[in-house]
């Protein structure tokens, strides 16, 4: 476990956000990627970046003009920095 993977969603009109956490980057893509596909989105594989993905949902969002009531971020936190910061 090197990295964990920390995806906040919040849902327009709802004063509420939710955070989920992750140590693998394929869990991580794939809730990205369940969330994204509400919007119409493409199904993430398994092995692609989360961020990469995140970002390319977000161009999409964008080049499109699609309005979406779901705002993701993502924080990428790297232990090994961490502990030798520390």
């Amino acid at each position: 476990m090197d990295k964990i993977y920390v995806i906040s969603t919040c849902w327009c009109g709802i004063l509420e956000s939710t955070m989920e956490h992750f140590y693998t980057p394929d869990k991580a893509v794939m809730r990205i990627s369940e969330i994204a596909s509400e919007n119409g989105f493409r199904k993430a594989y398994p092995w692609e970046n989360p961020q990469q993905y995140l970002w390319d949902y977000e161009d999409r969002l964008s080049e499109n003009g699609i309005p979406t009531d779901i705002v993701m971020s993502l924080h990428i936190i790297d232990l090994k920095k961490e502990v030798s910061h520390a």
